[in-house]
């Protein structure tokens, strides 16, 4: 059987925020998925499934490999520094990027890119600009570090760095991926897709609660999906 034949795997919508019916509400034509391989439902033989609950409420969607993201998880959990984590980081979205495009890579609905890829890619201004204004938000920080914390409970780590560390680093990669998805609204592309739950930090932006950053952020769906195994 080949990647593309995987069985299948019944994908629903379990939530969408803001809190209105997705089936009511004028679709977006496009949307993401942002690739986290934490999500055991990234796995081969669960994303066709997945993307054919996709295409078939979008006509296209960008799948997007975070794998330079990920060096933030890798320097939280191991001794690495930036440029070691970075390297294991690539080479390993690298190897997911080949099995992701021998699955879709004649299918027309489906563009994949990586984190670094210029398409998608944010570049340094613009996420230094981003941090200061998320950071200068008191209110922004406070659901960031709950969100943050919600990801360090339970963690094994193999690194020797202080909580304080930790929690940072984890900052940077929740206002990373906030930059990312503010850029895709910017663009137009304002609907998120993701089977699992989405940061309370993103929803909270797209409920409107911090109307004073003035971000593309308050402008993106957010739909959860879940996945019967």
């Amino acid at each position: 059987m080949s990647q593309r034949e995987s069985p299948k795997y019944r994908v629903s919508l379990r939530a969408s925020t803001p809190p209105v019916s997705f089936n009511a509400i004028e679709r977006p034509k496009s949307c993401f998925v942002g690739v986290s391989w934490e999500n055991p439902n990234f796995n081969i033989k669960y994303i066709p499934s997945i993307m054919d609950w996709v295409k078939a409420n979008f006509d296209n969607c960008s799948l997007i490999i975070a794998d330079y993201l990920y060096r933030y998880s890798l320097m939280i959990l191991n001794d690495l520094s930036e440029e070691e984590a970075s390297k294991i980081a690539l080479e390993k979205g690298e190897k997911i990027y080949i099995e992701y495009k021998t699955a879709f890579d004649a299918d027309p609905q489906i563009v994949i890119y990586r984190w670094l890829d210029k398409e998608v890619k944010i570049n340094h201004d613009y996420l230094l600009q981003f941090d200061k204004t998320v950071r200068s938000n008191k209110s922004v920080m406070e659901v960031i570090d709950s969100d943050s914390q919600a990801y360090l409970d339970g963690k094994t780590f193999k690194s020797t760095i202080s909580d304080d560390e930790r929690l940072e680093l984890c900052r940077k990669y929740i206002i990373e991926e906030m930059a990312f998805i503010n850029y895709q609204a910017e663009l137009g592309i304002n609907c998120s897709v993701y089977p699992g739950t989405q940061l309370s930090v993103l929803k909270n932006f797209s409920l409107n609660k911090f109307p004073e950053c003035n971000l593309a952020l308050s402008k993106v769906f957010y739909l959860d999906l879940a996945v019967k195994k």
